[in-house]
């Protein structure tokens, strides 16, 4: 829950955006891909998020920069790095993803440093929470800051 609305997290692909709508349990969704849309236009290409920001820029007349800094100041900044790999071996990949599964609790209450900036990791996992009853694992390997 946030500010008393429901929050899904799903694995990567509208269709699991569309199951919960058709469910009437989302409103609003987006992907790192930076696909966003909503239950009223379940268009994911630009045109919905584009009415939405010239809205919010209508009400809040600042502009996109000032409105994206405030989002960071409040909410902190979302950094995502994701690596595909295609046409890997299938036993290959999955040595790595048991090697990695192995790794990441020890990474948990650790500090890390770049750049001369500190992040405390908060927590790992390798699974997606249930959706409608599903929780697929092994779709990622994610570090929490």
């Amino acid at each position: 829950m946030w500010k008393g609305c429901e929050v899904f997290e799903t694995p990567t692909g509208w269709k699991y955006f569309g199951n919960l709508m058709d469910a009437g349990r989302i409103y609003l969704c987006g992907e790192e891909s930076f696909g966003t849309g909503s239950d009223h236009i379940r268009e994911k290409d630009g045109v919905w998020a584009m009415l939405a920001w010239l809205q919010i820029l209508a009400e809040k007349k600042l502009s996109v920069e000032d409105i994206v800094k405030q989002h960071w100041q409040r909410y902190g900044r979302n950094v995502f790095t994701r690596y595909d790999y295609e046409n890997v071996d299938a036993s290959g990949a999955n040595l790595l993803m048991t090697f990695l599964e192995a790794q990441m609790s020890a990474f948990v209450g650790r500090e890390l440093t770049a750049n001369n900036v500190s992040y405390k990791v908060s927590g790992s996992d390798n699974c997606v929470p249930g959706i409608v009853g599903n929780r697929p694992c092994r779709v990622r390997c994610r570090i929490l800051l």
